[in-house]
Order: structure tokens, then C-alpha cells, then sequence
């Protein structure tokens, strides 16, 4: 599944070009972020594999050295040039590694260089590409986090001014906007972005997809953000409730041993 995700993204959005003869000052044209959200056991257990794919041009120039931010709770980190493009990033970093720093060197031909890893479920936007909770009587997952969350959906920079920066999320299921159960809805996403697919089922996937995109970055991130509703949470007694039942079990308790006590006196 994570194959056919990932292979998805260059054909189904429409505003993807390829770029050749760049300009000598030109470094990245092309960022696409990809997301895979899975659920091995419930929304609690939201899995996201997250991939950055960065285009840089036939005649283009080196890019970096530069910091590569990563989500603190990252697994499976790898890093991966391929056409005339090499690093000195190493191919891989220890789970949990918080920033990378390199160059990407762009051997005239250009090529392509991407790093992808994977995040659990929470405990905050730090850590993890999603959180979960309760709201409404529901268990609802959040996707992305702005501000001081955490750097929102779709990542940040590492792209040129004016390069094309798209954003592809998968998310296993059939998801349907407006419904109690199983609802999705954006809560945050950056001016100047296009929505592409607005969270339309794949049948052939099995997965709800969401992409946006600009053709023209001007230096503001995607910051894109949505909450996915789960199943209905059972209600929890308050604890006067509790104390309430608590002496009634006792009171039960007393007086079934105080009849048996009885019993034989009157027997």
C-alpha cells in the first residue's frame, strides 16, 4: 500500500512539471511532501509515514549546507539522492534524531533527493505528526498542528522561491466530511495554496486523500491541519455518581449477609 501511495502523488496532481535548463542560481524547483496515516489497531494508534521529495534541476546548483528538521519522535529515518545528485547526509539517522544537517550537490545533470521516516501517535505535535483525544463525545485524531504546535502539515521551506511545493495526504479508509461518525475536516491551511483533492475516497486504495498545492512559493508554508471524528466514547460516570453507586453496592452486600445471618433463626 505505502508503494502505490507514494507512486500516486506525480500522477494525480495536475500542476506537477518537469523543470530542466535551470538557471545556474537555482537549487530546488520541486518539493513534494507525502503522507501515509495507517491505523494498525484504532485512532489511537494512527501511524504516519512521512516523505519529502526534493527536485533539483539539470544546470541547477548546489543546495545547503542546510538543517533538516525532523519530528522527535521520528523511526526509520533514511536520506536518498538518486540521478546526478550526492549528499554528505548520511543514508540513515538513529530514531528519535531531531535536526540533520548537509549539502546536496548537483552534479549538472540534477536528480532527486529524499528523506522519509515514521511517526506514532502523539504524545504532542513535537513528537509526532498527530494527536488524539475526546471532543464532543467522540475520540478525534489531529493531523499537523501551526504555530507553536509544531510546523504544521506539509513541512517547511527547502524549496526555491517560485518552486512548485504540493502536499499529498493518505489516510486509510473511507472518511466522509459531515458525517457524526467517520467525519474529516480542515481546520487550517496557508493563502496561496491549492486544494487539489478535498478528502475524496480512492476505492482502489482503500484511503481518503487530500492534496494541495501552489505553483509559485513565496516563502509561506502549507501549515495544513484536520481532525479526523472516531466512534462515539462511552459515557464515564461523574464522581458523585461513583460515591453514589459505591454505597449502593456496599448497602446490597450488607443486606444480603444480614438475611443470611437471620435465616436460620427463623428456619
Amino acid at each position: 500500500m505505502k508503494r502505490l501511495l507514494c507512486g500516486t502523488l506525480l500522477g494525480s496532481l495536475a500542476i506537477l512539471t518537469q523543470i530542466t535548463g535551470a538557471s545556474a542560481d537555482s537549487f530546488v524547483t520541486q518539493r513534494d511532501s507525502t503522507y501515509s496515516i495507517t491505523f494498525p489497531s484504532g485512532l489511537d494508534s494512527a501511524t504516519t509515514q512521512y516523505t519529502v521529495t526534493m527536485t533539483l534541476p539539470s544546470g541547477g546548483s548546489n543546495y545547503g549546507p542546510t538543517d533538516y528538521n525532523l519530528k522527535t519522535g521520528n523511526q526509520g529515518t533514511t536520506f536518498t539522492p538518486s540521478g546526478d545528485v550526492t549528499t554528505n547526509i548520511p543514508s540513515s539517522a538513529p530514531a528519535g534524531t531531531p535536526l540533520v544537517n548537509g549539502t546536496l550537490f548537483n552534479g549538472g545533470g540534477g536528480g532527486t533527493f529524499s528523506f522519509s521516516y515514521t511517526t506514532a501517535n502523539g504524545p504532542d505535535f513535537t513528537h509526532s505528526w498527530t494527536t488524539s483525544g475526546v471532543a464532543g463525545g467522540h475520540n478525534v485524531l489531529q493531523f499537523g498542528g501551526t504555530g507553536g504546535q509544531g510546523f504544521g502539515g506539509g513541512g517547511s521551506n527547502l524549496v526555491d522561491i517560485g518552486g512548485i511545493f504540493t502536499v499529498e495526504v493518505f489516510i486509510q479508509g473511507k472518511w466522509t466530511p459531515g458525517t457524526a461518525t467517520g467525519d474529516v475536516y480542515l481546520t487550517n491551511i496557508a493563502s496561496g495554496y491549492n486544494i487539489v483533492s478535498d478528502f475524496e475516497y480512492n476505492s482502489s486504495l482503500d484511503a481518503t486523500v487530500f492534496s494541495a498545492s501552489t505553483g509559485s512559493y513565496d516563502g509561506t508554508n502549507p501549515s495544513i491541519a484536520f481532525n479526523l471524528v472516531g466512534d462515539q466514547v462511552s459515557a464515564v460516570p461523574e464522581p458523585s455518581t461513583w460515591a453514589m453507586m459505591v454505597i449502593g453496592f456496599c448497602g446490597v452486600g450488607f443486606m444480603t449477609y444480614h438475611r443470611r445471618r437471620q435465616a436460620p433463626l427463623a428456619a
